[in-house]
């Protein structure tokens, strides 16, 4: 196969940080990280065929596709055995995919997205009618008008 500088860098990453054939999410973002990204190349993340399962990607043809730099081929690095007994690192809270795309789409903000609630807003026009849409739960498109400056968002936030 022919890959793309980016994409050769990207593979490089997948096999020096030793990623399994079917890769997780956070198999995927720990090479992302060792290659530079801060987040999964999309051309790995949106290809259909690589999907393997609910957040796992296939990505053994690209373990085993990258030509090699010189006239031996790249190895992956076999799993480093610890000589001595291992040392309890400390608990560190890890990340799940959902909640590291939030973090992502908040630019690393970790603060509650909901709008607060304004002590001196009045209900008015079909306040009543949102309200019950959103508690409804179900999906229902509404089509809200008025002039500029009337308070339509603000209904929205505040309900």
């Amino acid at each position: 196969m022919n890959f793309k500088p980016k994409q050769s860098r990207f593979i490089e990453a997948l096999i020096a940080t030793s990623c399994p054939d079917h890769a997780s999410y956070a198999d995927l973002l720990a090479a992302a990280e060792h290659g530079g990204w801060s987040c999964i190349p999309a051309w790995v993340r949106t290809d259909a065929n690589r999907k393997s399962g609910r957040g796992m990607w296939d990505v053994s043809d690209l373990l085993s596709g990258l030509p090699s730099k010189s006239a031996q081929a790249i190895q992956r690095p076999a799993p480093s055995v610890p000589v001595s007994a291992p040392v309890a690192a400390p608990a560190v809270p890890t990340m799940t995919p959902d909640s590291a795309l939030a973090l992502s789409m908040t630019a690393g903000e970790s603060e509650s997205l909901v709008p607060s609630k304004i002590s001196t807003y009045v209900p008015w026009g079909n306040f009543d009618d949102v309200e019950r849409i959103i508690a409804s739960g179900m999906f229902y498109p509404v089509f809200i008008t008025g002039l500029s400056g009337n308070g339509k968002t603000t209904m929205v936030d505040q309900v």
